[in-house]
């Protein structure tokens, strides 16, 4: 490396030097605040984004950590987004004391450190993310809860938590051996005697199936109370799914057509059926739902379809078979005929 020289090639002073840095410092630092105002814009969307792979509900305890936290993700965002700038004008600030042979390495630099930042923040997301949030929550005990939770677990355990508490006896059916496990693990913190059946370890008869259907819905309005909530109101209800009424079932819920979109608002799914009781989810976290937009309850594949009446003369929906890409009707959606055609009149 030679010195730095000036534009009529002699060298360039110290404090020439220390202006050149100041002003790549300034368009860097400049460069970083106009991405992190960007970036800030869409923190919600980059929360869900990063939320995705740890596949738990995040909380924060204190007003303020929701806040930071937004921050934290945007100036991250920033700094990704901005990372080839940043190597550019680093590059440039020592370019003038290289040889020319040396200035040849320029775009090899900045375009592998742009390539190798963003191979390693995918590395992290793909790989380091989901095992690592595992692995730390598994430091968890009776002394050590984890905030960061599964809302569906902890709602599951609130409700079996009640039951026994009224002296009703506890039986826990799941598909998957690792969510049996937890479960039980999360009982016995809590006190609950309890009996573990899991499908994989019985017959074909004994498997619970709650997990193989998905209920859907069409939006068809929204009802907005002020200061209060906002109604979402679909093509079914307590006919089709009577769980939620009878015995205050929680579903989770999404937005199927704009699944990957954060959630905006909190909102009442109610059904059709004119009840003060047709609500199929009491409160959720979604999208912003709009008419014609598509609702999915997932495990609903257990109780939905036996436990359907033509409550108020509603046809039962069809049932769809659906594996690997195809999908064929195994029940054809009801009619007005059908109902009718036990009537002797």
């Amino acid at each position: 490396m030679k010195k730095k020289r000036s534009a009529t090639g002699g060298e360039m002073p110290f404090t020439v030097h220390l202006g050149e840095l100041r002003g790549r410092l300034i368009r860097s630092l400049v460069a970083m605040a106009v991405a992190f105002c960007l970036c800030y814009a869409f923190a919600e969307r980059l929360l869900y984004f990063l939320w995705l792979p740890a596949g738990r509900e995040l909380v924060f305890i204190a007003p303020t950590e929701a806040f930071f936290a937004h921050l934290k993700v945007a100036f991250l965002a920033s700094l990704v987004l901005v990372w080839p700038y940043l190597c550019y004008q680093a590059w440039a600030f020592v370019v003038p004391g290289l040889y020319e042979k040396e200035r040849r390495y320029m775009v090899p630099f900045v375009v592998s450190a742009t390539f190798m930042f963003l191979l390693g923040g995918a590395f992290v997301y793909t790989l380091i993310l989901p095992y690592g949030m595992a692995f730390l929550l598994g430091y968890g005990s009776a002394a050590l809860v984890p905030m960061i939770r599964s809302a569906l677990t902890e709602a599951v355990i609130d409700d079996i938590g009640e039951k026994h508490e009224q002296g009703r006896p506890v039986l826990v059916g799941t598909v998957a051996i690792e969510t049996s496990e937890h479960l039980s693990e999360l009982l016995e913190r809590r006190g609950v005697r309890h009996e573990v059946l899991n499908a994989k370890q019985h017959s074909r008869e004994a498997t619970i199936v709650a997990r193989a259907g998905v209920a859907l819905y069409t939006v068809g309005a929204r009802k907005e109370v002020p200061g209060a909530t906002t109604y979402v109101s679909v093509d079914g209800g307590m006919a089709d799914n009577v769980r939620p009424a009878m015995y205050e079932s929680r579903y989770e819920v999404l937005v199927a057509n704009r699944a990957l979109e954060p959630p905006a608002e909190r909102v009442h799914i109610a059904g059709r059926y004119c009840e003060s009781g047709d609500v199929l989810v009491d409160e959720a976290r979604l999208p912003p739902p709009e008419p014609g937009d598509l609702i999915a309850l997932p495990a609903s594949g257990a109780y939905c379809i036996p436990m359907a009446s033509n409550y108020n003369m509603a046809v039962r929906p069809a049932v769809v078979m659906v594996r690997d890409g195809e999908a064929r009707i195994i029940r054809r959606r009801e009619t007005y005929d059908d109902i009718l055609a036990t009537s002797m009149v």
